[in-house]
């Protein structure tokens, strides 16, 4: 059989038009002689060398090139220019070069970004590249103002505060602050000031104390300038200016003769010590204390470890003029990068004048392997004598963070036998203290806070206190520019009235005598006799020794509630008197009592007693006696349960019974049916 394909014609046809076509094709160019002409065209690419960042008004370089790619680069046509970021063309030059540099003034382009475009084509092919580079001008700083807080007595130290400016388009860097003081017999002092970068269009504020240049009264004048350069980086590109210098300044002061000689035991105040004993750093300091005649007070002061080694630290015992100070725990031994804070007695005798006094802390330091060190510590205690007949005003301000913030606490003492109420406490810090109100925060009453031209007026409204009581405010501070300022803080009290008493009444504190490392609770009983409801705060302050879990409680209080906060206290490893203090805090309630605790070593262990049963000896007999309480139990349960197998019994007959009557009633009713049947 021969198998036919319908399809093959149309094969066959395509096969002649794909294989011969051509070949008839060619037959017929060749013998007709045509010929024709091809143009090749030269691919090539554009290369744009340019900096990333040009600095005004220097005349700015970029270098382009064009390279063929496998053949020769024909004539071509094409142009470099330069354009801002909205793409508006400001430069522009014509090359036909291959490869050449372009240049363009900047001195009148205003900083920013700006694009280089090498746009070039010949006949058939055409490229172009782009890159981005930003005008720039160098740091310009300068002293936007200066001034000098005033009155300048001779002696004291002088309070410049200055405003560095940043009018350039890049960041300043190695910036230093430089002071040359004169007065009227020439030179005086020179001093030099790192200050951080400074960023473009910014503005920094600069407060400063210079100690030493008051001397004598007279005229003296502060110049200087800032000595710094400009930096940029970009990637891996780095740019540093030469050293520039910014315009001079010149602030002139006058220091005077004091109109009244200074009260007795009072001195210029000092310099806070910022930088570390060794390799310890101060982290929290009474910058200021004031306390009366006779009395004393606990100081707090924090250290820190900043080395990887050990440290070994003793704090001894100093007087002077009949102040003294003394660490509650003397010797501390401090791991690496480890803080520790401990209480410093600052006592003052009763013949102590008024006056401030400087009290210096001598502290040695040593680690293992090192010749031990010794510093001191200067602590500012301000002395009012007690025995006015008006409330005394105590300020203690200590110094946080290093520098950066501060804690006061205002002790309002009543020394009368009635009530003091409706009261006001202001306290005066020059406006150099900080840059702003908000760093100032008030706590202990309601508070208010005024801005003077020169100073802020810091306020409390004391509902009333309690007689031969103290009465406690607060108030933090943070980002502080000048540290001691604080110490001229002045206080006022407004005119007492009297008022009743206190709201509430401690009736009882329970603390107990506590053994080395044990734990125990400290219970108060209080009443709250006051007409509105109101929310009342127990707090426990114990030295840092003395470990409290929960150190306050709070209550909302009803009139004639009763409240029993409680202390845990646990793991005092030193025995010894420790004397704690309750602080009571609500709307016209303010009250602190001490409380003594007594901490005892541990008893010496006894060994237990014998257990062993000699073998020759019978063991007596256990008899086994119920307590009044236990025996009444046994007797009812046996009751409840006679008198559950009794009730068991009658259910148990009262059922059958029932089922017997059942039984005969059917019975009954089959002999009658029979009976019927027969």
């Amino acid at each position: 059989m021969v198998y036919k394909d319908k399809n093959l014609p149309i094969y066959l046809s395509i096969f002649c038009l794909v294989v011969l076509f051509p070949a008839v094709v060619f037959s017929n160019s060749a013998s007709s002689n045509v010929s024709a002409s091809i143009t090749v065209t030269c691919p090539f690419k554009v290369g744009l060398n340019t900096s990333p960042l040009y600095i005004r008004p220097q005349r700015a370089y970029a270098n382009y090139s064009v390279s063929g790619i496998n053949c020769n680069i024909p004539n071509l046509f094409g142009a470099v220019s330069l354009s801002n970021i909205s793409g508006n063309i400001l430069y522009t030059s014509n090359q036909v070069a291959a490869s050449n540099d372009v240049a363009f003034n900047t001195s009148g382009l205003a900083p920013g970004v700006y694009y280089l475009n090498a746009s070039f084509r010949d006949s058939g092919f055409r490229n172009h590249t782009v890159a981005e580079t930003q005008i720039m001008t160098d740091a310009n700083l300068s002293i936007s103002s200066s001034f000098v807080q005033e009155p300048i007595l001779a002696g004291s130290h002088i309070s410049l505060s200055l405003v560095v400016s940043n009018n350039g388009s890049l960041s300043s860097n190695d910036t230093i602050l430089r002071l040359y003081v004169s007065g009227p017999s020439g030179p005086v002092a020179n001093f030099s000031y790192a200050l951080s970068p400074i960023l473009p269009a910014s503005n920094e504020s600069i407060y400063l104390t210079l100690p030493g240049i008051a001397p004598t009264t007279g005229s003296y004048t502060i110049n200087g300038n800032v000595i710094y350069n400009s930096t940029y980086r970009s990637g891996n590109y780095l740019y540093i200016s030469a050293p520039i210098s910014s315009p001079n300044f010149s602030v002139p002061y006058t220091v005077s003769q004091p109109q009244l000689p200074p009260p007795p035991n009072t001195h210029v105040h000092v310099i806070l010590p910022s930088t570390p004993i060794g390799n310890i750093s101060i982290t929290v300091f009474p910058l200021l204390s004031t306390m009366a005649n006779g009395s004393s007070d606990i100081l707090p002061l924090a250290l820190y470890n900043n080395g990887d080694a050990p440290m070994w630290v003793n704090m001894s015992n100093y007087a002077i003029d009949n102040i003294t100070l003394s660490s509650l725990s003397p010797n501390l031994y401090l791991l690496g990068h480890q803080g520790v804070q401990e209480d410093i007695l600052a006592s003052a005798g009763s013949t102590v004048e008024e006056g401030d006094y400087v009290i210096p802390l001598n502290i040695t330091y040593v680690s293992p392997g090192s010749i031990p060190s010794t510093g001191r510590i200067p602590f500012e205690i301000s002395i009012r004598n007690e025995s006015r007949p008006y409330p005394m005003l105590f300020n203690n301000v200590v110094l946080l963070n290093r520098s950066k913030s501060a804690s006061g606490q205002i002790k309002v003492v009543n020394p009368y036998n009635s009530p003091i109420f409706n009261s006001t406490v202001s306290l005066l810090l020059p406006l150099m203290t900080v840059k702003n109100s908000s760093d100032i925060t008030l706590s202990g009453s309601k508070g208010n806070i005024t801005v003077s031209e020169k100073n802020y007026l810091l306020q409390w409204d004391i509902p009333d206190i309690p007689p031969a009581k103290t009465y406690l405010v607060y108030y933090t501070i943070s980002n502080i520019a000048i540290p001691n300022y604080l110490q001229s803080s002045a206080m006022t009290f407004a005119k007492p009235s009297q008022a009743s008493q206190s709201t509430l009444n401690i009736i009882d504190v329970d603390a107990p005598t506590l053994y080395v490392n044990r734990s125990g609770t400290i219970s108060v009983i209080a009443m709250y006799v006051g007409p509105n409801p109101e929310n009342i705060t127990f707090t426990l302050l114990a030295p840092s020794s003395v470990p409290v879990e929960y150190p306050s409680e709070s209550f909302h209080s009803y009139p004639n509630m009763g409240m029993n906060p409680e202390f845990n206290i646990s793991g005092v490893r030193t025995s010894g008197t420790y004397m704690l203090f309750l602080k009571v805090h609500g709307i016209g309630i303010n009250d602190t009592y001490s409380i003594p605790m007594i901490v005892l070593p541990l008893p010496p262990v006894s060994p237990p007693p014998s257990t062993a049963v000699s073998q020759n000896k019978t063991a007596p007999r256990q008899n086994i006696t119920l307590s009044g309480t236990a025996q009444r139990y046994v007797e009812a349960l046996l009751i409840a349960i006679i008198a559950i197998a009794f009730a068991a019994v009658i259910i148990k007959n009262l059922s059958r019974a029932k089922h017997n009557k059942r039984v005969l009633h059917e019975f009954r009713e089959s002999e009658e049916h029979m009976r019927r049947g027969e």
